[in-house]
């Protein structure tokens, strides 16, 4: 098999438009050519493909991880949970974030759940707390549960992991929380039928 077209065809003219949502900043016409070619991109995938692609570096990653997402493949909702807690790689975390909002299981929580615990303690590490945070909380929206609320509070761990970080919008879970809204109705608006 050719390894090189899934970097080529569906990691290039993608990873840096998924990277941090930055497409609900697209002009018109550049949302339209981006919706266009990420529905090409999806019809053309496999799960081997998305399998490889989680096995490379963290844009290949990221990608896969949007693309499982989008396809709503929760099969793989082990291996992106597993990558989410390990946390390797810079910016691959908030499309491990996305992709498991969207399986919105059970499996899905856990990891994010599990990821929250053992890093928001963690002061010195800011790596993908916000992302996940505002996943969990999708998912209780949706599912009508309550995960959350444990980390939510005056003395919830979200609130004593930001304590000592320079007020920006990372760290405002409102922020987070809509900017992750727009994600999610962006999918369900141009992807729901993958």
């Amino acid at each position: 098999m050719d390894f090189s077209k899934p970097i080529d065809h569906f990691v290039q003219p993608h990873y840096l438009k998924l990277l941090g949502g930055n497409f609900l900043r697209l002009e018109e016409r550049e949302l339209s050519e981006f919706v266009n070619s990420v529905r090409k991109a999806l019809d053309e995938i496999e799960p081997n493909q998305v399998e490889r692609l989680l096995r490379i570096s963290w844009r290949e990653q990221l990608t896969a991880a949007w693309f499982a997402g989008f396809k709503n493949w929760s099969q793989f909702t082990s291996r992106i949970g597993n990558l989410l807690i390990q946390s390797l790689t810079c910016y691959a975390g908030q499309g491990y974030c996305f992709a498991l909002a969207c399986f919105a299981n059970a499996d899905s929580v856990n990891y994010l759940t599990r990821y929250l615990d053992e890093y928001l303690p963690q002061l010195d590490k800011d790596y993908d707390q916000p992302w996940a945070m505002a996943a969990v909380i999708w998912i209780d929206r949706l599912n009508g549960t309550n995960h959350s609320s444990k980390y939510l509070g005056p003395n919830g761990l979200w609130e004593h992991f930001i304590a000592d970080k320079v007020p920006h919008g990372a760290w405002s879970l409102q922020q987070r929380n809509l900017h992750f809204e727009n994600m999610m109705s962006f999918r369900n608006k141009w992807f729901v039928d993958f």
